[in-house]
């Protein structure tokens, strides 16, 4: 899954950061402000590099068995952050120095990610069918709920009601999720509803800035205003685009007013203002926004993009990518012998081939 804050939350992204890994190699990468986070799962060691000497500058611990971890630029908090989250609760670390500023006894499952919204981080808490509680924090309204912490002290902030199992999507203003089968938003300062849409939808997507996407029923995509949830139009992007892509990206991502759809036809980039496509890159595998770049693998290459016209500024041959990571800085690309780690303006290699911490 994606280190990434969009904001949309099951895949996190922030300002096109993102983390993936592909099946069969147990290593998710993300990049954060210079460094670069490396995830093993096949141990229980993560480490943080220098993105542009590849030397290591941090390592902790995490719970091997149904852990993952989500990054946080330094823009919401004053320092960058790595968010360790699984089946042994939440703990939040410096990128740079692998210090813990807070625990949270909160269990996630694997598949799932915080939220984020502002400074705070939303947890989902969930009761099972059987009435067994999934994770350890209760309150009487969180058998349905997404529950807030203050990223910078810990403390609890708010309860976000929502369906079980529901997906909520953020950003500084607006927290979207399902309640009672409408999508529905709420107030990102005080959890009071704003807006309850009456268009049938099956579950929000993301939000990029004041664009909310939502799944709609024939595998359609609704375009909604996030502040007031007034539909705008209506795209059909194909069934596969609600899938994952390499490594289990989403295919479906936004940022800097456009939105990217991964389908079995390849990359199709999309105005969201508008509506209208803006290129298409047929032979992509997977992507990722990265500031005025767009970073795509394609079968046999690395490649970035410029934005908005789709021309690449360029590329390099690469084979059997693994997991990928950007940001306007720093391109890392996974691969089986190891990590390479790009300038994401220029293409230049900073790092070659490092191995496995």
């Amino acid at each position: 899954m994606s280190f990434s804050r969009v904001v949309d939350c099951v895949a996190l992204g922030f300002s096109a950061l993102s983390m993936s890994a592909c099946a069969g190699v147990a290593r998710d990468t993300g990049v954060v402000d210079g460094a670069v986070v490396v995830f093993e799962r096949s141990g229980p060691a993560v480490q943080s590099l220098n993105g542009r000497t590849g030397k290591p500058i941090a390592t902790w611990s995490h719970d091997r068995d149904g852990s993952a971890q989500t990054v946080v630029s330094s823009a919401v908090t004053g320092r960058p952050l790595v968010i360790s989250h699984g089946l042994a609760g939440v703990a939040v670390h410096d990128a740079h120095t692998g210090e813990v500023s807070q625990r949270i006894h909160m269990r996630l499952h694997p598949e799932d990610r915080p939220c984020l919204s502002r400074t705070a981080m939303f947890l989902p808490a969930w009761t099972e069918a059987s009435g067994t509680p999934w994770n350890a924090i209760r309150s009487e309204d969180e058998a349905g709920a997404w529950i807030g912490f203050d990223l910078r002290t810990g403390k609890r902030t708010l309860n976000v009601r929502s369906d079980r199992y529901a997906r909520l999507v953020a950003n500084d203003d607006v927290l979207a999720t399902m309640e009672n089968g409408a999508l529905v938003g709420y107030s990102a300062e005080d959890g009071r509803e704003r807006w309850r849409s009456q268009v049938v939808v099956v579950e929000p997507v993301l939000v990029s800035g004041n664009h909310l996407l939502a799944k709609l029923p024939d595998d359609k995509l609704g375009v909604f205003v996030a502040s007031s949830g007034a539909l705008e139009r209506t795209l059909e992007p194909g069934a596969s685009a609600f899938g994952e892509g390499l490594g289990g990206a989403p295919n479906l991502r936004a940022s800097s007013g456009f939105l990217g759809i991964l389908t079995d036809n390849g990359l199709s980039v999309i105005k969201l203002a508008t509506g209208q496509a803006a290129f298409k890159e047929a032979d992509a595998q997977s992507f990722l926004f990265a500031g005025d770049r767009l970073v795509v693998v394609t079968s046999s290459e690395l490649r970035a993009l410029d934005l908005p016209s789709g021309s690449i500024k360029w590329k390099t041959a690469t084979t059997d990518v693994t997991s990928l990571a950007a940001d306007p800085d720093l391109t890392v690309v996974g691969m089986s012998g190891g990590l390479s780690i790009f300038d994401t303006k220029t293409g230049k290699k900073v790092v070659d081939q490092l191995g496995a911490p």
